[in-house]
């Protein structure tokens, strides 16, 4: 049985219902048993909710080997990629466990002083931190990391220090663990806790805020491998839970105009599909210079926020100097709504950027 999808959604947002199944699978190996975009929690909340993209939202079918519209996803070596988008907290750390099921020992990920916030990490070895052979619920580790000690994710999760927060985002099916392709998870929304509180919360957090348990949730899907060697290609994921939808452009010099290249930017989106590969390396005249950001329907002149490759690479590990044609990046927003800057206990709106297919 066909699962029905729109191309721009190949991301979903997790919340913190008991079950909410992270139907990836429905992209990479589409089904009819339930695990669909569809697919309802026990309790009757919804599985998921996919992000926009305008144009390239149409609806397409899912043929299980990632077509859209004719285009074919190449199969590769599974990778995970973990960006921390967790806005009141400076660093966090990540924890997975078999669901249901029993613990497995594994210790977070990364090391002790954990994932700056917009940063981001390939796993080395993905089941010394991701349980294999089942459904895993996603957790994510902040506040005092100071008093992680040398505890593990099940003593984490089941009884956690004083200080130290641990948010469930949800359960990743086995299938999309397994399947060929590059993961992406993004931490997103808040963890809450004492003092973090504001009239903007909504604003601050995104939809559902509560301070005494966050809205931590977690924007997953695949990046395409998809490329041109005549192109950069580049694909844009959106997990600010805070931003309303917006048009998603990209301003290749200081001087030039702003290129529609994803109408209608919603939370949880990753677009386009294929990338965005029109432009070569060369069209880059001062490529620390190029500017991507929010912009307003119909508004090419002046974006709501608009941030420079120099300081979005900065965010991250890839050499700006480095990119050329051939290569796949991904841009991720992160952080309060657009275009709102860090203060007194949240980071502000900003992107980063990584490999959409990590070594």
């Amino acid at each position: 049985m066909w699962v029905r999808l729109s191309r721009a959604k190949l991301l979903l947002v997790l919340g913190r219902a008991p079950y909410l199944l992270l139907t990836l699978a429905a992209v990479v190996a589409a089904c009819g048993d339930g695990s669909s975009p569809l697919a309802r929690d026990p309790d009757g909340g919804a599985g998921g909710v996919g992000g926009g993209g305008g144009s390239d939202a149409t609806s397409t079918t899912s043929t299980g080997q990632g077509g859209v519209g004719g285009v074919v996803e190449p199969p590769g070596p599974t990778t995970v990629t973990l960006v921390n988008g967790i806005v009141d907290d400076d660093a966090v750390r990540f924890c997975f466990r078999p669901f249901p099921g029993a613990g497995t020992g594994l210790l977070p990920w990364p090391g002790p002083t954990g994932l700056g916030y917009a940063r981001a990490g390939v796993l080395d070895s993905i089941t010394t931190v991701i349980p294999a052979g089942s459904d895993v619920e996603a957790f994510v580790v902040g506040g005092a990391l100071d008093q992680v000690g040398a505890a593990n994710c099940d003593q984490l999760i089941d009884n956690a220090p004083a200080g130290v927060l641990v948010r469930s985002m949800g359960v990743l099916p086995q299938s999309a663990l397994e399947a060929e392709r590059s993961l992406l998870f993004v931490a997103s929304g808040c963890l809450g806790g004492p003092g973090h509180e504001d009239e903007n919360d909504d604003l601050i957090c995104g939809v559902g805020y509560d301070p005494s348990f966050g809205n931590a949730s977690l924007v997953a899907g695949f990046m395409s491998r998809i490329s041109r060697s005549n192109g950069v290609a580049m694909q844009f994921v959106q997990a600010s839970q805070g931003t309303t939808t917006y048009d998603l452009r990209l301003r290749p010099t200081l001087e030039g105009a702003a290129t529609l290249v994803v109408p209608s930017w919603s939370v949880g989106s990753i677009a386009p599909f294929p990338p965005y590969s029109s432009l070569s390396r060369s069209a880059f005249l001062s490529p620390a210079q190029t500017q991507v950001g929010f912009f307003a329907s119909n508004n090419s002149t002046t974006g709501l926020f608009e941030q420079s490759w120099g300081d979005i690479f900065a965010n991250g590990t890839l050499d700006l100097n480095a990119v050329d044609d051939g290569d796949n990046l991904v841009f991720i927003a992160v952080g309060p709504a657009a275009p709102i800057q860090a203060s007194d206990w949240w980071n502000g709106i900003t992107f980063t950027v990584v490999a959409g297919d990590p070594e």
